[in-house]
């Protein structure tokens, strides 16, 4: 009934909720947050899966988004013609 698919649905977000704030208390840099800051960046996070081989990011591009690595491997490099 739409009760319980209401309740499933907010149950599984508060998950996500709690799971991001959990992963982003981990990042070291981010340490000096407080709850209230942690929840706000947690909020605007927006889960993402790349394909192996996938570009992030590109030199020289501009970005407006933010890495946080959960799960995986991410190669960085500068190549610079020569």
């Amino acid at each position: 009934d739409q009760k319980t698919f209401r309740y499933i649905m907010q149950t599984q977000r508060e998950h996500a909720e709690h799971d991001k704030k959990i992963l982003l208390s981990n990042v070291p840099f981010l340490k000096d947050l407080d709850e209230t800051d942690i929840g706000r960046l947690a909020e605007a996070m927006v889960p993402r899966r790349f394909a192996v081989g996938e570009l992030l990011a590109e030199k020289g591009q501009s970005a407006d988004t933010f890495f946080i690595i959960q799960e995986g491997k991410v190669r960085v490099t500068d190549f610079d013609a020569g």
